[in-house]
């Protein structure tokens, strides 16, 4: 028995000492791209894109339902393109959009309608998000987009705060047959003993693998990452992405005052997984890993880790301490295998990315 226990002991520190240490990662450059007047400095849409060879960073002012490009290289604007509402435009305004290809844009719009535009801003097409059926609204942003996959439109669903079996997490829209229906429940580590306290836990994180044609999930409260394959219904839990202990519900139950500071306290003081980013070039995944905070703040600053996984198997390369800056998790994206994270200024005129060779 006291040789089992032994053996036990050595083998636990050696896994400690197998475990990736966490390098620190610093930035190599940063760069600034000027904003209008008519533009707020929040982004809810944010892609890098690459028309006709050239390289743009392109954002959404949803105010004005109007999307602007700047060159990457240089941080220089270069065009805007505006859509209507109304008429044979918009039926209301844009929350996010995805480029898809060279010449057409899928928009997720305001009122549960998504839209398919050409690359002047011209509406080819519009889907009905809609099901009386169906009690779950659909959400995009652009760390979590609609994702074209097979024959449907893959997006978010949410229901504040419903941790049930019976809530879906995903929600898809049929290109074919022109209906929506509810993909996948959450996976069973939302289910255990307490609350996930609403919002903060709600939003899932989902990118497109185009090498391996799958779309790849980071669930916030999850210490693995989750596939979908093309043909499958199921999501599959990627064993060898685990990183980190299980996190567990910061509330015994549902018995807390929304948006209060014992709220935000409870919330900060727990670690969240936060977007995936997929570098094709590089082969590489990065996961956000955002650790606790001390801090009854509704938006504090919290120190932040990236995690680094080779795409095709998912398995962890490296992890990454990040600066100890106010970045945005959200909004972040790669050009020539760099990696441009978004971070907090306190400047309104313009957004600024510290950029990161990983």
């Amino acid at each position: 028995m006291r040789y089992l226990l032994i053996l036990v002991i050595i083998f636990s520190c050696a896994k400690k000492e197998n475990a990736i240490s966490p390098k620190q990662l610093d930035a190599i450059d940063s760069i600034s791209f000027q904003l209008d007047s008519l533009t707020p400095d929040y982004f809810h849409g944010l892609e890098l894109v690459v028309l006709n060879d050239q390289p743009f960073l392109s954002l959404l002012n949803d105010l004005t339902n109007t999307i602007y490009y700047y060159d990457v290289r240089t941080s220089k604007f270069n065009k805007k393109l505006s859509f209507k509402v109304g008429g044979d435009g918009l039926m209301k305004g844009v929350m996010t959009f995805k480029h898809v290809g060279s010449d057409s844009i899928l928009l997720f719009g305001k009122g549960r309608y998504s839209y398919l535009s050409d690359h002047l801003g011209n509406i080819i097409n519009d889907f009905a998000l809609m099901d009386l059926s169906i009690r779950q609204s659909p959400y995009a942003t652009s760390s979590s987009p609609p994702i074209i996959f097979g024959d449907y439109i893959y997006y978010n669903s949410i229901v504040w705060g419903d941790y049930s079996p019976e809530f879906h997490p995903i929600l898809r829209y049929s290109i074919s047959k022109g209906d929506v229906s509810l993909a996948n429940p959450y996976p069973r580590v939302y289910f255990q003993e307490g609350d996930w306290g609403a919002l903060p836990y709600d939003y899932i994180y989902q990118a497109f693998d185009r090498q391996n044609n799958r779309i790849i999930y980071s669930f916030p409260n999850s210490n693995v990452l989750y596939e979908r394959r093309f043909g499958l219904d199921s999501l599959i839990e990627v064993k060898q992405s685990e990183f980190g202990e299980k996190i567990m519900p910061p509330f015994e139950s549902n018995n807390y005052e929304y948006d209060s500071e014992t709220w935000h306290e409870t919330l900060n003081n727990l670690a969240i997984f936060g977007p995936v980013y997929i570098d094709e070039v590089s082969e590489v995944i990065l996961r956000f890993y955002i650790l606790p905070v001390k801090s009854n703040l509704k938006s504090p600053k919290r120190k932040m880790k990236l995690i680094k996984y080779n795409l095709e198997d998912l398995e962890i390369l490296n992890v990454y301490d990040l600066p100890d800056k106010d970045y945005v998790a959200t909004n972040a994206f790669f050009y020539n295998s760099n990696f441009y994270l978004r971070k907090k200024s306190g400047d309104e005129d313009s957004i600024s990315f510290d950029l990161f060779k990983y």
